[in-house]
């Protein structure tokens, strides 16, 4: 089962990467294009800032869960220098819960921060806001799933080190 788990979840992780790699380059591109249009036929595409911070947001957000399924995020490793690793296991295990309970806040939160945006329309396109904002509500589901499998995992290692 937690085998299956882990391939759903580096499926996300693929998708996730590939997608934040796709947004990234449309923004590159979108910018070129403005700009070749700008310079050799004079007209300029008026929204193309607001895309590309819509773009990057999308972008940014869709890459959280990658890092924290890749433990790429600055933690401090002073207490896993200075303690021993089966304390360390528990100090792992409480800090993943930690932050899924953070992430849980974070996902109705954000939830009602995007809700709120339906009827409020950006300057540029006239499309309402909760198409970037939902953005967020959307990452921190994907990032809870990862936070469930680590604290899974977390379980799974002090188990069997008794």
């Amino acid at each position: 089962m937690l085998a299956k788990f882990d391939a759903i979840i580096d499926k996300f992780k693929e998708i996730e990467m590939r997608l934040s790699i796709i947004i990234m380059v449309g923004i590159i591109l979108l910018n070129i294009i403005n700009l070749i249009l700008r310079w050799f036929v004079g007209i300029h595409i008026k929204s193309t800032l607001e895309i590309s911070l819509d773009m990057f947001v999308w972008g940014v957000l869709m890459y959280v869960p990658v890092l924290n399924r890749e433990k790429k995020f600055i933690r401090v490793e002073l207490l896993q220098e200075t303690l021993s690793k089966d304390i360390c296991r528990y100090i792992n295990l409480i800090i993943e819960m930690i932050v899924f309970m953070f992430f849980i806040y974070l996902m109705f939160y954000s939830l009602r921060l995007s809700l709120r945006q339906v009827h409020v329309l950006s300057r540029g396109l006239g499309i309402p806001r909760t198409y970037v904002t939902i953005s967020l509500p959307v990452a921190t589901f994907l990032t809870i799933l990862v936070s469930i499998n680590n604290i899974i995992h977390q379980v799974k290692d002090i188990l069997q080190k008794r």
